[in-house]
């Protein structure tokens, strides 16, 4: 990838992983994404290989001394928490080929980590609002999806150290994500989305008219379908967290 500013109407995921959105080549179309949690609704921030950077972990006399960032609903987002953000997103945007030097990049990616911080806040306050939580037998089953899916755990362990995430953070954010599933789900018919004929065929006749070669239909089906079906989640989710940001009380600090 090309030193390019980021595109603020991208998905607040994008910043760290390639996006099926683009209609350029038959390269961008995905293959099916498995069924493990971390392919679903990609609503929280996410790194490298989908690992999820922390919405928490200050806590006590230090946390609640630290300069704020911004609050949600009276939750402290701190300026501490906001930098490893920072930090950590810059770690992949640099493996993706951008220019972690520029200041346009940086200031970017601060921008929109602040935006997923709140969007996360947002998301996980009105799951556990509503009462639902993740059990520790969810969480473990969950993590070792990941292990399998990545291949092994000492795979896991050297993404996780590229973009300095720990062990303790990961399964935290594992339960906040599976509860946030949850919530979507309760909310949302994000799980009742389906894909028509007619969609996969204007979908075809938009790359066609970028002057691509297409394999045969038959071929290429379940990616087409699984790259709707990730717009239409994402529009889903995109519409319940503007709900939500219209109910809650955001406090920026300048």
């Amino acid at each position: 990838m090309n030193d390019q500013p980021l595109n603020q109407n991208q998905s607040e995921s994008n910043v760290s992983t390639q996006t099926p959105h683009e209609v350029t080549t038959i390269a961008t179309i995905p293959s099916p994404a498995p069924e493990g949690f971390l392919h679903r609704y990609k609503t929280l921030l996410a790194l490298v290989a989908g690992i999820l950077v922390s919405v928490g972990g200050y806590y006590g006399y230090t946390y609640m001394n630290e300069p704020v960032a911004a609050t949600v609903n009276g939750e402290r987002i701190t300026e501490a928490e906001l930098e490893e953000n920072v930090a950590m997103m810059l770690k992949s945007v640099e493996l993706q080929g951008m220019d972690v030097n520029d200041p346009t990049i940086q200031a970017e990616v601060r921008t929109q980590a602040l935006t997923n911080l709140v969007n996360n806040e947002l998301l996980l306050g009105a799951a556990k609002r509503s009462g639902l939580a993740t059990d520790e037998a969810a969480v473990e089953n969950a993590y070792n999806d990941l292990v399998t899916e990545l291949g092994g755990e000492e795979t896991l362990r050297e993404r996780m150290a590229t973009v300095g995430l720990s062990v303790e953070t990961l399964m935290s954010n594992i339960g906040d994500r599976l509860t946030v599933d949850a919530f979507i789900e309760a909310e949302t018919d994000i799980e009742d989305i389906v894909v028509t004929d007619e969609e996969i065929a204007s979908y075809l006749e938009t790359i066609a008219g970028e002057g691509v070669t297409l394999p045969p239909v038959e071929e290429i089906r379940p990616q087409i379908e699984a790259t709707l079906v990730a717009e239409k989640q994402q529009a889903v989710v995109d519409a319940l967290l503007e709900r939500l940001r219209g109910e809650a009380t955001i406090e920026i600090a300048e």
